[in-house]
C-alpha cells in the first residue's frame, strides 16, 4: 500500500482487448514490487476484476434502486468509453465484489485468468443490474474499462 501522504499518480490505461488486459495483469503480478495508489493491493484488484467477470456469467447479486436503474441505461455509453473512479458500490454488491481479505498477486492473477477463460466461452447474462440490456461486446468493453480503472492504481516500484 502506498503512503497516503504522497500517493503515486494513477496511470491512464487503455486496453483494446482481453489479451492486452491480461498481459498487463501478468506484468504487474510478476513484478518484484508494485505500489498501490488506492486502498487495494494488486492481488485484491485482480480478485475484484475476476469477480466482475464471474458476475457477468453467473449474475450479479445486487439490485440498484429504482432511480439508479432509470439513469443507468442513459450513462452506459459514457461508462463504456471511460469508467469513472470514485463509484461506491451498494452494500449488497460489495458483499461479493469488494475484497475483504488479503489476496496475493499470484492468487488474484490465477482467479482473473480463470474468470476470463470462462468469459470467453460461456454465455453472458443479458442484463446488467444498472445498465440494462448488454451485448457480449458491451460486456467485454465494460470489463476492459473496469480493468483500466483499477490496474491504473498500480505502478511498478522503483
Amino acid at each position: 500500500m502506498a503512503d497516503s501522504a504522497s500517493p503515486p499518480a494513477r496511470r491512464e490505461l487503455h486496453f483494446a482487448n482481453l489479451e492486452a488486459m491480461l498481459a498487463e495483469a501478468k506484468r504487474l503480478a510478476s513484478a518484484p514490487r508494485v505500489v498501490a495508489a488506492g486502498n487495494w493491493s494488486l492481488g485484491q484488484i485482480l480478485h475484484h476484476l475476476a469477480a466482475g467477470f464471474t458476475g457477468s456469467l453467473d449474475g450479479l447479486s445486487w439490485k440498484p434502486k429504482w432511480y439508479q436503474r432509470l439513469i443507468g441505461p442513459l450513462v452506459k455509453s459514457r461508462v463504456l468509453r471511460r469508467m469513472p473512479s470514485g463509484f461506491k458500490l451498494p452494500v449488497d454488491a460489495s458483499q461479493t465484489l469488494v475484497p475483504r481479505k488479503p489476496v496475493s498477486p499470484v492468487q488474484g492473477l490465477a482467479e482473473l485468468q480463470a474468470a476470463v477463460a470462462r468469459f470467453q466461452v460461456e454465455e453472458k447474462i443479458p442484463r446488467h443490474p444498472l445498465f440494462g440490456a448488454m451485448t457480449d461486446r458491451q460486456w467485454t468493453t465494460l470489463h476492459l474499462r473496469h480493468a483500466e480503472l483499477h490496474l491504473g492504481f498500480i505502478t511498478l516500484a522503483d
